[in-house]
């Protein structure tokens, strides 16, 4: 008789138990689609401010910014040449040095530059490569969105206005090639 006591005893506390376990799943679900919602809400919301950051680019002056991306603090007075495929920018600072952004690191740049110079051929040595004749010398420094929230946006309008396809970087390399003035 007491084991039919305690066996009845026990089946309400365990379907109490089963009752809060689909309460807490219930609760996990609507948790859940909480969070979801949220995320969505916040999306929305940094989606928003880029939209109307972007529109405010108009007026980002191309060589200032590469300028103070570069970590460095030359002035950047001109252009010299420029290329879409591979794409870099090649410039020519106050002091005699050149810097080269591209969005491509070190080991690319310097290959498609190899593939660039063979397909010119004897023309193509007499120029000085795009990074200089002294590889020890350049001083390479990226800029991202790790340091910057609207870097991309900013990237691509400096790449529109100077004829560049920078519309989804997300990394700019900057290569510092000093110039004979410069130390």
């Amino acid at each position: 008789m007491t084991d039919l006591i305690s066996f009845l005893s026990l089946v309400p506390l365990g379907a109490a138990l089963v009752l809060l376990w689909v309460q807490n799943l219930d609760q996990a679900r609507s948790l859940s689609s909480m969070a979801d919602s949220l995320d969505e809400l916040q999306l929305l919301q940094l989606r928003r401010r880029r939209d109307q950051y972007r529109k405010d680019l108009k007026l980002l002056d191309p060589l200032l910014w590469l300028s103070a991306r570069s970590g460095t603090s030359l002035e950047l007075i001109s252009i010299l040449s420029s290329s879409s495929a591979p794409s870099w920018v090649n410039l020519r600072a106050a002091d005699g040095s050149r810097l080269v952004v591209s969005p491509l690191s070190p080991r690319l740049l310097r290959a498609a530059e190899g593939h660039r110079v063979k397909l010119l051929g004897r023309l193509g040595s007499a120029n000085e490569p795009l990074l200089g004749r002294n590889p020890r010398q350049i001083v390479v420094s990226t800029s991202s969105l790790h340091d910057q929230e609207w870097f991309d946006l900013e990237a691509a309008e400096v790449g529109r206005q100077l004829s560049l396809p920078w519309d989804n970087v997300a990394r700019l390399y900057f290569y510092l090639i000093r110039g004979k003035t410069g130390a």
